[in-house]
């Protein structure tokens, strides 16, 4: 269905947008994250512990959930296992 698939294009765009929308910090986490690097290799790319890694993703996705409310839900292939 067209129409489905507009809505779902035009929410990950919303959802791109809010990303780039985010404090330095968290974008670079969140956009490392989005393609598919663990948590640990994100502290090494960025230099930052595990810990400030993982509680930038999570403030992230807070942020972008208060943001978009449920259109903030990211899609599920984005919900990678976080334990990696």
């Amino acid at each position: 269905h067209p129409i489905d698939t507009m809505t779902e294009t035009e929410r990950l765009w919303r959802i791109r947008q809010a990303i780039a929308e985010l404090p330095d910090g968290q974008r670079q986490c969140m956009q490392l994250w989005l393609e598919d690097f663990s948590s640990e290799e994100i502290s090494r790319a960025l230099r930052l512990s595990v810990v400030a890694v993982k509680s930038r993703i999570r403030d992230a996705k807070r942020a972008l959930r208060e943001r978009l409310g449920d259109e903030g839900a990211l899609p599920e292939e984005w919900n990678h296992d976080e334990q990696n």
